[in-house]
């Protein structure tokens, strides 16, 4: 192994490998063309005369948000998805069950035979079980409805940092309030929608995952102010005071995730417009990132996360479908038997009212023969016919549903390996919507690869200057999707290539390396390490699994990409001699459009 040197890429002559000017900042890119013309005012300058902004001011100082507590002028930050409390279980639980047809069809049985004459059986025959079945599916139901209060319960007790004074303090999520100051830790979830004020990164950057928002498991990079990047809670000459005239002017909340507006007014330093890559959104995830530090913007129901939960309707399967519209079947038949019944009672008693055997009118009071009279036996009928409809039928379902849940999440084969976790049944209604639905699936329609599908990439093979490098057999495909092999790097050729030294400009060895130096450049992966030293193994974190596989395969080829910075990027060499070799970011291009904007 030589010593390490600069690599000289002939692609880039008169300059070795170190691209970045010493002592100069690369340049941040001008962003005055996004949608708007930089010459006229932003709209956050009228802020404060304008009801579609809000004005949030920072409250450093324990009176201030105590001040703040007590005005009560924003929303709570606590969460609330579950749908009964104490005072309303009962009446809201009673008024969804009987929304079931059988159910209103029991109840309807019990008041008739409330009334004196025409129950032939009496009242607890339909009142009892009645009782039975709607007790036991309000349990089902109240022990479901726990599980989302437990839920709720420990997102809102989670702590969380809030600067104040010289000091931190530990609060509960759900005593966050809008103008807090708080730092939020690696790995953590965000708590609140955040004005990005600082983080540990030198260039001020926040890497957060937001598969809990729109699904994308690829990191989003966030930038802070440039004004407040360098604070820093952990230094003693940090004061915290310079926070408190800080004034923040933005949109008023919304449910568009991709959007964000405003002005921050520090002190003396004037009106600075601010946009989405300056928001930390509530349900976002920290990584690579030791801590950030932001402003609460918006709490609780005014957080883009909370303001994308839409309430859950009562949800109604298929089977519960057909069942209702079964039973509705039933009690047609059942209520044209119970009138020809009546016709026909009418039409014996008519002819055989003088019998001695029959009681007389004294001893059992009879309707006339009459319009009364029918509806009378009719609803008679009813009752004695009434077993027709099982009074079980619901609550038999709901059962079985209790145990199909317990089976799913003791199924062996539902696990997620990656994270060792589970199948979680959040609700136990749809059950059957399993083995109904997706049983019977034969075609399936997706927007994009891995949607629906495991999406692994192997670098297996390459084409450099009209030269196939890599072997493609059918042994490439086997096993399991999980492992993927970069087999590239297992060409004889292919290393010999690499390892020549001193190649000629216009040689295949040198075209081989500015082929695997371009993949290991070219790309968005960020790459992080299993410890905060930056010692450990390498991981990439890419957009999409071809550039993940890319750089993957090249860093195995010897070109491995070790650090990356808003302005540089960071390519280790282990080709025959060692190098170490640094590439500015030359530029970015800044885009936005009405559903999504990118940087």
């Amino acid at each position: 192994m030589k010593s390490p040197q600069n690599f000289q890429n002939p692609l880039y002559e008169g300059s070795t490998s170190k691209f970045s000017d010493e002592g100069d900042d690369w340049p941040l890119p001008d962003r005055s063309c996004i949608g708007e013309d930089p010459t006229t005012p932003s709209k956050a300058s009228d802020a404060q005369s304008s009801e579609s902004y809000r004005t949030v001011h920072m409250h450093v100082t324990e009176s201030a948000r105590m001040h703040a507590l007590h005005s009560r002028e924003f929303c709570s930050n606590e969460l609330v998805t579950s749908k009964y409390n104490i005072v309303t279980f009962i009446p809201v639980n009673l008024f969804q069950q009987f929304c079931r047809p059988a159910n209103l069809y029991f109840l309807t049985n019990a008041a008739i035979q409330l009334i004196p004459g025409l129950s032939p059986t009496g009242w607890p025959t339909t009142v009892l079980p009645l009782s039975f079945v709607l007790i036991l599916n309000a349990f089902k139901e109240a022990y479901d409805d726990f599980k989302r209060h437990r839920s709720d319960n420990e997102v809102n007790t989670r702590m969380c940092e809030v600067l104040q004074g010289e000091g931190i303090k530990h609060v509960k999520w759900k005593s966050i309030i809008v103008g807090d100051v708080i730092r939020v830790r690696c790995n953590s979830e965000i708590p609140a929608d955040l004005l990005f004020l600082s983080s540990s990164d030198p260039q001020g950057l926040a890497y957060l995952e937001t598969a809990n928002l729109d699904g994308e498991m690829n990191l989003k990079i966030q930038n802070a102010f440039y004004q407040s990047s360098t604070l820093n809670p952990d230094d003693g000459d940090m004061s915290f005071h310079a926070l408190s005239g800080l004034i923040i002017d933005c949109e008023q909340p919304n449910n568009k995730l991709y959007e964000f507006e405003g002005s921050v007014s520090f002190q003396g330093q004037g009106l600075m417009p601010f946009d989405v890559s300056q928001l930390l959104l509530r349900g976002a995830t920290l990584r690579n990132t030791q801590w950030v530090i932001g402003a609460v913007v918006f709490t609780g129901a005014d957080t883009k996360y909370m303001m994308n939960m839409v309430v859950a309707p009562r949800k109604v399967s298929h089977l519960e479908r057909k069942m209702n519209i079964l039973v509705a079947g039933v009690f047609i038949m059942q209520l044209l038997l119970c009138i020809g019944l009546a016709i026909g009672h009418f039409m014996w008693t008519y002819s055989n009212s003088n019998h001695y055997y029959l009681a007389n009118d004294k001893a059992w009071p009879e309707p006339g023969l009459d319009l009364t009279g029918l509806v009378v036996q009719v609803l008679r009928f009813i009752i004695l016919l009434s077993p027709l409809i099982p009074i079980s039928l619901y609550v038999s379902l709901e059962i079985v549903k209790v145990f199909q849940c317990w089976f799913i999440q003791w199924d062996s084969h539902l696990v997620y390996k990656p994270a060792g976790g589970h199948a979680q049944t959040r609700t136990s209604n749809l059950n059957e919507e399993l083995g109904q639905n997706f049983g019977q699936v034969q075609y399936v329609l997706a927007d994009k690869t891995g949607t629906l599908t495991q999406n692994m990439m192997s670098f297996v093979q390459c084409s450099i200057n009209g030269i196939v490098y890599g072997n493609l057999t059918k042994s490439s495909f086997a096993g399991e999707p999980s492992a993927c092999t970069h087999t590239v790097c297992e060409d004889q050729y292919l290393i010999e290539e690499l390892n020549k030294s001193n190649p000629l400009p216009d040689s295949q060895s040198q075209k081989c390396k500015d082929f695997f130096f371009h993949l290991a450049v070219c790309h968005t992966v960020l790459p992080t390490y299993s410890d905060e030293d930056e010692t450990g193994e390498i991981t990439y974190q890419a957009s999409s699994p071809d550039e993940e596989a890319l750089v993957q395969g090249a860093a195995l080829c010897g070109f491995q990409l070790t650090r990356r910075t808003s302005s540089e990027l960071t390519v280790e060499s282990q080709c025959v001699f060692r190098a170490n070799f640094q590439r500015p970011t030359q530029s970015w291009l800044y885009w936005s459009s009405p559903v999504k904007g990118k940087g």
